[in-house]
């Protein structure tokens, strides 16, 4: 994650602390020679919230449109491959850790994109001991439980058993790379934010 991208991400979290906000993550996914991936994150897209629910966000396909065509514009200007790797959302006044429907969400992304990373920015939460502010981020995946249930019922179709199976959690690796400047399109993200929800 570059700096430029997390503060682009952490500047969008602290624009309400009444309901969460969401984005996606623009970048690449490179594999290493052990297998493992590595996703680096080098912009950003906003969404507006479609969900009127305040601990909910949506990411609708409009959104993932215009967000494809951004990560497209970058991917001109930057000289390489640039697509939505990701999703960010705030937490306000909550912990860090994702919900069950985080970790839903992000098991239903990661079918479509097995690199596909999630990160949650926890803000507007007291530090008991120093009573300062503390934000957190965290970055994370879904992994299905295995489950030895052996449902052989022949009448469910796929989707049920899709919403019946459990995931868990799991976490990934964050580094924040230093970068020297803060890019202008990431400087007119940061400059154009708003109120999240009219």
């Amino acid at each position: 994650l570059t700096t430029d991208s997390f503060l682009a991400c952490l500047s969008y979290a602290l624009t309400t602390e009444k309901e969460e906000v969401m984005g996606l993550l623009l970048g690449d996914i490179s594999q290493n020679n052990d297998g493992s991936l590595v996703s680096t994150i080098v912009g950003i897209s906003i969404l507006e919230r479609s969900d009127k629910r305040k601990d909910r966000v949506e990411i609708s396909p409009e959104q993932l449109t215009c967000a494809s065509k951004e990560a497209e514009i970058l991917s001109q200007d930057l000289g390489y491959n640039i697509r939505v790797i990701g999703w960010f959302h705030s937490h306000p006044h909550i912990t860090v850790l994702p919900s069950h429907v985080d970790v839903r969400t992000q098991a239903s992304y990661q079918m479509l994109d097995p690199g596909f990373i999630g990160l949650i920015f926890s803000c507007f939460n007291n530090d008991e001991s120093s009573n300062r502010g503390r934000i957190e981020v965290i970055a994370f995946q879904s992994m299905e439980i295995n489950q030895n249930n052996n449902n052989n019922n022949k009448n469910n179709s796929y989707m049920q058993d899709v919403i019946q199976t459990k995931f868990e959690q799991i976490d990934v690796p964050l580094n924040i790379v230093r970068t020297p400047i803060i890019s202008p399109r990431l400087l007119e993200k940061i400059a154009s934010i708003q109120e999240p929800l009219s």
